[in-house]
């Protein structure tokens, strides 16, 4: 995987996180997840598919429950976050998830 991939990938999580709403249809966790699964599904056809540990620790190093197949989402609504929040929170995990992702390429490449 090219870098460039990658932070054009970052860059777009970037911009949904500004703007839900506008790239999701509404803001709504599960519109997030059909978002979502439609860019690791992409990604996936060429060839990188993210390390679900490497996602397990960034949810654990925030602080968030990960034993349901929902994953943290339980957690945050038993948080009492909002749609918007959970959202906010889910997608600063992914940028965070493909920055590590990125730094860690970079380093190999250098």
């Amino acid at each position: 995987m090219e870098l460039r991939q990658l932070a054009a990938l970052i860059t777009l999580l970037e911009q949904v996180r500004r703007r839900p709403g506008m790239f999701l249809g509404g803001v709504e966790h599960q519109l997030l997840w059909a978002y979502l699964d439609g860019l690791y599904t992409g990604f996936e056809l060429l060839d990188h598919k993210p390390d679900l540990a490497q996602l397990h620790t960034i949810l654990h190093e925030r602080g968030w429950r990960t034993d349901t197949a929902l994953g943290a989402y339980p957690d945050m609504r038993e948080k009492g976050l909002s749609a918007a929040a959970i959202i906010d929170q889910e997608l600063a995990i992914h940028i965070e998830l493909w920055q590590r992702i990125y730094r860690s390429l970079s380093e190999s490449d250098g």
